[in-house]
């Protein structure tokens, strides 16, 4: 065995633990004996079976025992430890034989400690040849054995992270690759080390961080530190990673080395990079939005408004031009809505292929590739790529145009238009413009709806308006028209009768009537508040009018009011008013009843109004149903209620409005 000595602490021995005289052989001076008791080193003496003949005093210290308890024990029961009896009992054969050796040995001392030595032995023969005994000299080598097994242990544990470290690590030597990890091994494209040793590091890097790394070399080898930088990395199949780099000088098998440190961070560069994209897209998404409100407050004309949307595209996406083109349903052709170049909202060109020729887009299997399936389409060479139509491509090239992307428009799934994107030369189209353009797209789309439903509005607020001067004309003229007809008719029947008084009187009730009737239908047109309402709740209104119609006819009224009527919304007081006019004119106009009753229960829940004859009745949705029953289910509908019409031949008519309470209802 090779012998490794390292130099321990002195010893400091006592005067008990000296040896007590030990036989010598005839040529041991005084030197000699000077030495052995001095040492610092164990020196003992074994006959052929391992006895102890004597044993010198740093031996004794470091057993534990006595020096009686020493001499004459057997060494291997006593101190030695058992995995070492083989060796021990070899070097006493070499011993008697005459060779030397050294040796590693380890005793087990009487506190039970474990002692490592390292040592030699030589046999002691007389002058005669005999075999005397066995020389031992052994050094306590414990603390540097603990150090060994510690740095042993501590080059375990770096082994272990090394290998299994989720991060690239290797090692190399003026730029050579001694070493590379599983992880780097992985990293590099390769399947194993032996395909990397050797290998200069410089084959795996980009050329676009050489002069970096070359630098970062240079540095290493005048013993300086490489600090954490990003570097792109080249495998053995070509692909380019993005890598974080680290490295420090190392000694590596008993020389000047490199560790390196890699981690391949590619993913979270694309991550960052989709974040960045995503966030473009939101910037112009927001951006263009908020141009469109600043737009739409300032409501301009249509077209105008669009092609500042679309202006705004080509601003966004650095186009050369935008133009949004309409799928006509009725031809199957395609109409140029707006145009943007630059800032130039009127950039339609009369010679553009799809002006010309509205049905051309047919034959261009770009457009219908993006009609048909409602997505995006790239077009990334005009002059190569063979879905373009040659008359686009013709046109494109003589306007500079090398690339174009097409986006549909979409309005409830289906494929409404589609607006063109072009480009002069420029890098492929990536996703997040992509979809910038399609959002954008979708806000060009939103504008021309909102322009259509404005319009839609206009129209329905002009025809909600007709119906509600037709609703308002009818409960004023054609009721108030009623009650002058009744009045005039017992003017007929007091003439008859040659009472002129009172033929006077209904002439003047209806000449009253008439006026009134004029004055709702003018306050109808500019939709005023009736004037019965000014003065009074719509109960004491309904009351004056059933009162004033049917005064000094034989038709008898009945009135009733159950609970407290609340203060009512305006618009309750307004429908409900004219819908007990409307039930009234009906009764007086068709029925021809002896009685009307007109009856309110108000309670913690809702109103209800009850409005009854005993007339002649009519047949529900029969001819009678015409647009005074259709006025009143317009007006119950818009407060929220519910009407209810009961009518039968010679049974009389029954019209109930319930209205549940809100919070609305109540003020």
């Amino acid at each position: 065995m090779k012998l490794d000595i390292t130099t321990s602490e002195p010893r400091k021995l006592s005067a008990a633990s000296r040896a007590g005289p030990c036989p010598q052989a005839e040529d041991d001076d005084s030197a000699a004996k000077y030495l052995y008791e001095l040492s610092r080193d164990a020196i003992l003496f074994l006959d052929r079976t391992g006895k102890i003949l004597c044993i010198n005093p740093c031996g004794i210290q470091l057993s534990g025992y006595s020096a009686e308890e020493l001499r004459g024990a057997n060494i291997f029961d006593l101190l030695l430890l058992p995995e070492d009896h083989s060796a021990v009992r070899q070097m006493l054969q070499d011993a008697v034989k005459g060779r030397a050796r050294e040796c590693e040995v380890r005793w087990r001392t009487n506190d039970g400690a474990i002692v490592h030595f390292a040592g030699a032995s030589v046999p002691r023969f007389s002058a005669s040849g005999e075999f005397l005994s066995t020389l031992c000299t052994l050094r306590d080598v414990t603390e540097g054995k603990r150090a060994e097994e510690a740095l042993r242990e501590s080059e375990e544990r770096y082994r272990v992270l090394v290998e299994f470290s989720p991060n690239s690590i290797c090692v190399h030597r003026d730029g050579k690759l001694l070493y590379v990890n599983p992880a780097g091994v992985r990293l590099f494209g390769a399947t194993d080390l032996a395909e990397l040793v050797g290998r200069s590091v410089l084959d795996f890097i980009h050329p676009d961080s050489l002069p970096v790394v070359r630098e970062r070399l240079r540095r290493l080898r005048e013993g300086g530190t490489a600090p954490l930088i990003e570097e792109r990395f080249v495998t053995l199949n070509g692909d380019v990673r993005d890598v974080e780099v680290t490295a420090i000088p190392i000694t590596y098998e008993n020389g000047p080395a490199a560790q390196v440190i890699i981690r391949d961070i590619t993913e979270r560069k694309q991550g960052e990079e989709k974040l960045r994209a995503s966030e473009q897209v939101a910037r112009g998404q927001v951006e263009a939005l908020t141009y469109s409100l600043d737009v739409l407050a300032t409501a301009p004309a249509p077209d105008k408004f669009l092609g500042q949307m679309l202006s705004t595209i080509g601003r966004l996406l650095k186009a050369q031009s935008v133009i949004l083109w309409l799928l006509d349903e009725a031809n199957d052709s395609l109409v140029l809505r707006a145009a943007a170049q630059g800032t130039n909202f009127a950039a339609a060109d009369p010679a553009h292929p799809f002006i010309r020729n509205p049905l051309l887009w047919k034959k261009d299997k770009v457009l219908q590739e993006t009609v048909f399936t409602g997505a995006p389409v790239i077009c990334e060479d005009v002059e190569d790529d063979p879905r373009v139509s040659s008359a686009i491509r013709e046109y494109f090239k003589s306007k500079g145009t090398k690339k174009y992307l097409t986006i549909p428009t979409l309005v409830g799934g289906r494929v409404k238009g589609f607006i063109g994107i072009r480009h002069e030369a420029r890098p492929r189209y990536r996703p997040e413009e992509i979809e910038l353009a399609q959002a954008l797209a979708h806000q060009a789309m939103l504008a021309i709806q909102l322009n259509e439903f404005a319009e839609q509005s206009r129209q329905a607020a002009i025809l909600e308006e007709r119906n509600r001067m037709a609703r308002d004309i009818h409960d004023t003229l054609a009721q108030g028209f009623t009650g002058v007809i009744v009045q005039l008719e017992a003017v007929e029947d007091a003439i008859a009768c040659c009472r002129r008084k009172e033929a006077n009187e209904h002439l003047r009730r209806a000449s009253e009537l008439a006026r009134q009737s004029l004055n709702e239908a003018r306050r109808s047109v500019h939709a005023l508040r009736p004037q019965a309402l000014q003065r009074g709740n719509f109960w004491e209104a309904l009351k004056g009018i059933v009162k004033n119609t049917t005064a000094g006819t034989t038709l008898h009224t009945r009135f009733e009011l159950r609970g407290k009527l609340r203060e009512l919304p305006l618009v309750w007081e307004e429908n409900l008013l004219h819908i007990g006019q409307e039930a009234l004119t009906n009764a007086l106009k068709y029925a021809r009843p002896r009685n009307f009753e007109t009856r309110l229960i108000c309670n913690t829940k809702e109103l209800r109004l009850e409005l009854r004859d005993d007339g002649g009745g009519f047949k529900i949705n029969g001819r009678h149903d015409g647009f005074g029953l259709a006025g009143m289910r317009e007006r119950v509908e818009q407060m929220g209620g519910q009407l209810k019409v009961t009518s039968s031949r010679g049974k009389g008519t029954k019209v109930i409005v319930t209205l549940p309470y809100n919070h609305e209802s109540v003020l």
